[in-house]
């Protein structure tokens, strides 16, 4: 546990500027913190995160719950490890498009291109609810690339990795069973962008 002690900055000048409590209860709070940033320096806009926290209550002081943060069970660091993966495919992706013009669904050309990182299988097609978890899937469109994966927690992500990284989009939950040219739910902005 650690205590919370907002800062004393205007809040202009303060990073987190919003702050919502999702549920409350006599000795638990769910709280939401969210800050604008930077994307790289600054050439590539705004951006925006949230994190969840819980909060306790003990002594009459609230305080935050670290637990979770730290258990790797918790549905939230499963879902972050979900998108860790999703994010190493992706960047593996466009280092692969970048050398050869096309993207690929060829496990040892994806693991090639990140030489440090060991994924525990790479699998073509598109995650389902019956894929093991933590397993990326990837599959090809004309235009796109369709990265997929089964968190442990059992939610389904799909990226769609467009040329032009900036016009990749992504959707969690109900995604859609095959690649296609068409965007998905929201924008994607890589480790950024996650399971809310």
């Amino acid at each position: 546990m650690c205590d919370y002690t907002p800062a004393t900055a205007k809040l202009p000048d303060f990073e987190t500027n919003r702050i919502r409590v999702q549920r409350v209860s006599a000795d638990a709070a769910l709280v939401s913190a969210s800050y604008t940033y930077d994307r790289f320096f600054g050439f590539f806009g705004r951006g925006r995160s949230r994190y969840t926290y819980t909060l306790t209550r003990e002594d009459g002081v609230w305080r935050i719950d670290l637990s979770e943060s730290l258990d790797p069970e918790s549905r939230t660091n499963q879902n972050r490890r979900a998108m860790f993966l999703v994010q190493q495919v992706y960047t593996a992706l466009h280092d692969h498009a970048r050398k050869t013009g096309a993207f690929t669904d060829n496990a040892d050309a994806v693991q090639a291109e990140l030489p440090g990182f060991k994924f525990p299988e790479i699998r073509e097609g598109v995650a389902d609810a019956n894929a093991p978890p933590d397993i990326p899937h990837v599959a090809l469109a004309p235009a796109h690339a369709c990265i997929s994966i089964k968190s442990a927690s059992g939610t389904l992500v799909m990226v769609k990795a467009a040329p032009s990284p900036t016009e990749s989009t992504y959707q969690y939950g109900q995604i859609p069973s095959t690649c296609d040219d068409q965007p998905l739910a929201r924008p994607y902005h890589g480790s950024t962008s996650g399971i809310r």
